[in-house]
């Protein structure tokens, strides 16, 4: 063989290992950004959902203070008209008696 067709030949292997290399590492490289994309969206809804459980629980709470306002609001309610009903029979009393 000449030297033309072994410098040839040597180059044309030279580049297909050389691509194959680079192949490999490249494929390599994007697992490990798709790995890290992933890892990041992970890492973004376990956040998501911290601060949904925080919410909740904040939530939670208000619903209990207003079960209270609506209860005692029911109470208020019912002693307002337990007091009507006294103010009139004072009243009936009050004609009965004259004053």
């Amino acid at each position: 063989m000449d030297p033309g067709t072994i410098l040839a030949i040597s180059t044309a292997a030279g580049g297909l290992i050389g691509g194959f290399v680079i192949g490999r590492q490249g494929a390599f490289s994007g697992a490990a950004s798709i790995n890290q994309l992933l890892q990041s969206r992970i890492d973004v809804l376990e956040t998501d959902k911290a601060t949904q459980g925080q919410e909740i629980a904040r939530l939670g709470s208000k619903v209990e203070a207003l079960e209270g306002l609506v209860t005692q609001k029911a109470r208020v309610d019912e002693l307002h008209t337990k007091v009507d009903a006294i103010a009139t029979r004072l009243d009936s009393v009050a004609v009965k008696v004259g004053a």
